[in-house]
């Protein structure tokens, strides 16, 4: 039995794909804040959630009925949309300003889409008991509303004779979204934006970007996947690769660029590879990606006729892109007697494994042992952001939908304000 998980733990790092998180629903706590609009007490149905105000947009709307901040709330039933018009009043609908009864209740994130003065924006909403909540100083900075707090009493002042004035974190935050947005509009210069090409068996341009913090500082780094316009034989992207940005303070700096070689549409064989993905793993708070590729798309070759490829697992540490794991594996057939043998060698260790058919030719058997349990509970608890449909053979995996660059734009030009 030993040697059989020895023989897995080599095979199975020949999956190919990549991965990231998804987030579910958040617990939304009735907060206790006393709220003054202008000097004014307010009763108001806010809601806390990790440690933030949020309101009832038309609540928001109503409160700053009247003044030079004022705007206009409508629900785009057609479109599932909301849409705000700013400078214009706003139009009772009743309910606004009630306080709510329900100590706290399950907040799910807003999926309407949200246009002011007929573009798309972004706010961090959720929906709770049948109504949108927003951010309030992702609102007020929108409007360019004046927001303090004062921690000993717990009054929240809006102001909206007064400017917005932008926390110190507020600060480096916008700093580093523009920073992102500077990268993803280069690379769209650089690449163009996502289509289709060769009938439609190959993406190129930026496919996707996301925002993925790897090491739990809460300062994001931009995972950016593209590809350009060169293609295989057989129709399939020739060049495709996942940059990573981590913001210094200072600049949005490249800490990797390495080629992703099933990243889109599959760049081997169709029968096996086709559809594309990025995928992370979270474990302990912080988030890995896995990676795996053959040959040169690893970067590693051999002129000997051995099969090599080699998987990473890889995250963000001290501002720098670390390999967590890192597996170079090679297969090659013998005549005498007949079968393959497979070696693996970890390269972070110095381990080497090896094994030919169900026998162990070299290798520490619990070391081995540990490895593919490794891999396994990697493997099990990975999400995969796929860029095309899942096929059915893959069914056993965690997929979640990509985002859209366009959507990570909205996000970042919102924090940018």
């Amino acid at each position: 039995m030993k040697k059989r998980w020895m023989l897995l733990a080599l095979t199975i790092v020949i999956s190919l794909s990549m991965v990231s998180i998804a987030g579910g629903a958040e617990t939304a706590t009735l907060s206790q804040n006393k709220i003054f609009v202008d000097g004014v007490a307010k009763n108001i149905s806010a809601y806390m959630i990790e440690g933030n105000n949020y309101f009832k947009l038309r609540d928001f709307a109503a409160i700053v009925n009247g003044t030079e901040k004022q705007f206009q709330v409508e629900w785009d039933q057609t479109n599932q949309a909301i849409r705000m018009t700013s400078q214009m009043p706003y139009t009772l609908v009743g309910g606004e300003l009630s306080r709510g009864d329900a100590h706290s209740q399950t907040a799910y994130a807003t999926t309407s889409a949200i246009y002011l003065d007929g573009k798309q924006i972004a706010f961090a909403g959720y929906s709770i008991a049948g109504n949108n909540y927003f951010k309030l100083r992702d609102m007020a900075k929108r409007f360019d509303i004046g927001v303090e707090y004062d921690d000993k009493t717990g009054q929240v002042q809006i102001m909206t004779d007064r400017p917005y004035v932008k926390t110190a974190d507020e600060e480096q935050a916008s700093k580093m979204a523009q920073a992102y947005l500077e990268v993803i509009e280069e690379l769209n210069t650089r690449y163009g934006e996502k289509r289709k090409l060769s009938g439609g068996k190959a993406v190129s341009g930026l496919v996707t970007a996301m925002l993925v913090d790897f090491d739990a500082d809460n300062n994001p780094e931009l995972v950016c996947g593209y590809a350009d316009d060169e293609l295989n034989p057989i129709g399939r992207n020739m060049n495709t690769y996942m940059t990573v940005y981590h913001w210094n303070g200072t600049t949005a700096q490249c800490i990797t660029n390495q080629r992703a070689a099933y990243m889109f549409n599959g760049n081997g064989d169709p029968t096996y590879f086709s559809y594309g993905s990025i995928e992370l793993h979270e474990e302990h708070g912080k988030i890995y990606s896995y990676s795996s590729g053959i040959g040169d798309w690893a970067q590693i070759q051999d002129n000997n006729g051995k099969r090599l490829w080699q998987v990473k697992v890889q995250t963000v540490q001290n501002g720098e892109w670390v390999d967590d794991m890192s597996l170079v594996c090679s297969m090659e057939w013998s005549t005498n007697p007949p079968g393959e043998t497979i070696t693996a060698l970890d390269q972070l260790t110095g381990n080497k494994y090896v094994c030919s058919g169900p026998s162990i030719v070299s290798g520490n058997i619990d070391k081995a042992k540990a490895l593919k349990s490794q891999i396994d509970h990697l493997r099990a608890n990975l999400i995969t952001y796929a860029i095309d449909p899942p096929m059915q053979k893959f069914t056993y995996l965690h997929y979640a939908d990509t985002p859209d660059v366009k959507n990570i734009v909205l996000l970042l030009q919102q924090q940018a304000l």
